[in-house]
């Protein structure tokens, strides 16, 4: 079964420890959960969380179609707009970038910010269990 972006990024912002163990949505100065579609000056990140070590995370999902060099470009802005504006010096920040199909040259697209940007790919698998009565 196929599920859109939209679906997607409200599943993320419900559960983001299904992208990784320990991934939260980032939370302001006043705790506030501010990091669903979290804006920046060079565009929204779709899901701002913080990882089991404290560092940023920007989850990005990636629409269909788009170039993989311009998909590298704009997530590279982003993680260097929230590095400046955000994020505390001692604290890292990268970018996990969803894809639906990813385009055989992708690799070779991000080898050189591989410690900043990674890629994965999603499936939807149905389960069905028993109710308990």
């Amino acid at each position: 079964a196929a599920i859109g972006p939209a679906s997607l990024r409200a599943l993320l912002a419900d559960q983001p420890e299904l992208l990784e163990p320990g991934l939260r949505v980032f939370r302001d100065e006043s705790g506030a959960t501010t990091g669903v579609n979290y804006a920046t000056g060079v565009g929204a990140v779709d899901l701002l969380a913080t990882d089991a070590r404290g560092n940023d995370v920007a989850v990005i999902v990636a629409e269909k179609g788009r170039s993989e060099e311009g998909l590298v470009a704009e997530v590279l802005q982003r993680v260097g707009w929230l590095r400046k504006h955000l994020c505390e010096p001692s604290k890292q920040v990268r970018a996990i970038v969803l894809v639906e199909d990813p385009p055989a040259s992708l690799p070779y697209a991000v080898a050189a910010v591989a410690e900043t940007l990674s890629f994965k790919t999603f499936r939807v698998a149905l389960v069905f269990e028993d109710i308990e009565i």
